[in-house]
Parts: C-alpha cells; sequence; structure tokens
C-alpha cells in the first residue's frame, strides 16, 4: 500500500453519482425515493437469504456490499435532490448533541465514516 492514498469525500462521491443520474429536472424526487426504497428492500432480501441459509449462501458479502453501494446512490441522489449536503447529513448522524450543522462538512471522507474510525461508544443509537 502506498502512502498517495487520498480518502474520497463524502461531497465527490455524489458529484460523481450525480454524473450518472439519467434522471434530470422537475418531478424526479418520487421515482428516486421509489429507487431508495426498492435498493433498500434488496438490501433485506440479502440479510433474509443469510439467515435463512447460514453458512451455504456463499455470495452475501459481494450482494449486500453491490446493494449498500446502491442504497448510497439513491441517497446521495435524493439528498441532492432536496439541497442538502450528504456530508452534512453523515456528519451529524456522528454528532452526540443532535445538531445538524450545514456546510462545515465537505472534507468528510467516506474513509472517516467506516467503524474503525468512529469512536461508536460516543453515539446516541449504539449505547446503552
Amino acid at each position: 500500500m502506498t502512502d498517495d492514498f487520498e480518502a474520497l469525500t463524502v461531497d465527490q462521491y455524489v458529484r460523481e453519482a450525480a454524473r450518472t443520474d439519467q434522471r434530470k429536472g422537475p418531478g424526479t424526487i418520487g421515482f428516486t425515493m421509489l429507487g431508495l426504497v426498492g435498493e433498500t428492500g434488496s438490501l433485506l432480501a440479502e440479510a433474509k437469504k443469510k439467515q435463512r441459509d447460514a453458512a451455504s449462501y456463499l455470495g452475501y458479502a459481494e450482494a449486500v456490499a453491490e446493494e449498500i453501494g446502491d442504497v448510497l446512490w439513491y441517497l446521495a441522489a435524493v439528498a441532492r435532490r432536496h439541497r442538502l449536503a450528504l456530508s452534512d447529513i453523515a456528519a451529524a448522524a456522528l454528532i452526540t448533541d443532535g445538531v445538524y450543522r450545514a456546510g462545515d462538512n465537505a472534507a468528510l471522507s467516506l474513509h472517516a465514516l467506516q467503524p474503525a474510525h468512529i469512536n461508536c461508544s460516543s453515539l446516541p443509537i449504539l449505547t446503552g
């Protein structure tokens, strides 16, 4: 592994995902939200298959990774269509005071959102 690794920021991901979005203009939010729900359903279907088939489901990790990528794409599209920065939403999820701070998170990387880089004990959803 080289030292020239540059983490992709959430905002960079959103810009790159937007380039692949074929639906433009008004009236697309409903379609995009249906896509998000559909892909979330596909992710849940993979979890169901894993519960049902347990160790015999060999393609689980790859299938889940693909579905999470699809969910992320649609989530980015929904945020963009609502003119919300996905980086601000992601940062707010990590803040224990629950205050949404818009505009301060452009440098937030996807790498920084990995569990190994987050103090999970400070997250209200994971404590208790």
